[in-house]
C-alpha cells in the first residue's frame, strides 16, 4: 500500500511540476506577444507595471503578464559593444552558470528580442530578454553588480536571508 502512495505521490508532483513549467511558458508567450504588438516603439511608462534602473538596462515588469520581466538596454551601445551583444553575452552567462555551476538561477525566455526602442534613448535599435519574476509580496528587487561595486554583498546576503524563510 505505501509504494501504491509513493507512485501516485510521484506522478501528482509530476504533473504539478508540468502545469507549473506549462503555465509560465504561456506567461512567456503571451508576455513575447505584448511585445511583438508595441515594439519598436514601446512606451515602457504604459507598457511597464514598475521598471527597476541597473548600470545598461532596465527591468520591466509587464502590465499584462506581471509574471514576467522584460530586461532591454538603455542605450543601442554600451561602451564598445552595442545592445545586442551585450544582451547575448548575458543570457550565455546566466546559462553557463546555471548548466557548469549546478546554480539555480533565474528562469528566462530565449531568444532574445531585438529591434526593440531603448530604454533611455528613442533608437529602435535595442534588445532585451524575458525572465520569470515573482509577485511583488513574494520577492524584492536587488540590483546585484551594484553591491559588488559597493563593496557590499554581505549585507545583500544579509537582506536576502532576512527576506527569506
Amino acid at each position: 500500500m505505501i509504494e501504491l502512495h509513493k507512485r501516485y505521490f510521484a506522478l501528482v508532483a509530476l504533473f504539478l511540476l508540468t502545469f507549473a513549467t506549462m503555465a509560465l511558458a504561456d506567461d512567456f508567450a503571451d508576455a513575447r506577444a505584448k511585445i511583438d504588438q508595441a515594439k519598436p516603439n514601446i512606451d515602457y511608462n504604459t507598457f511597464c507595471a514598475e521598471m527597476n534602473s541597473g548600470e545598461d538596462k532596465i527591468a520591466c515588469r509587464v502590465k499584462d503578464v506581471p509574471t514576467v520581466g522584460f530586461l532591454v538596454c538603455k542605450e543601442p551601445e554600451l561602451g564598445e559593444k552595442n545592445c545586442s551583444t551585450v544582451i547575448n553575452e548575458e543570457v550565455t552567462n546566466i546559462e553557463k552558470v546555471k548548466k557548469e555551476g549546478g546554480i539555480r538561477t533565474v528562469t528566462i525566455s530565449l531568444p532574445p528580442i531585438d529591434g526593440v526602442k531603448c530604454g533611455k534613448d528613442s533608437s529602435i535599435e535595442c534588445s532585451g530578454f524575458l525572465e520569470k519574476w515573482l509577485a511583488k509580496d513574494e520577492a524584492t528587487f536587488k540590483q546585484v553588480r551594484d553591491h559588488i561595486s559597493n563593496n557590499t554583498v554581505k549585507q545583500l546576503i544579509a537582506d536576502v536571508e532576512n527576506f527569506t524563510s
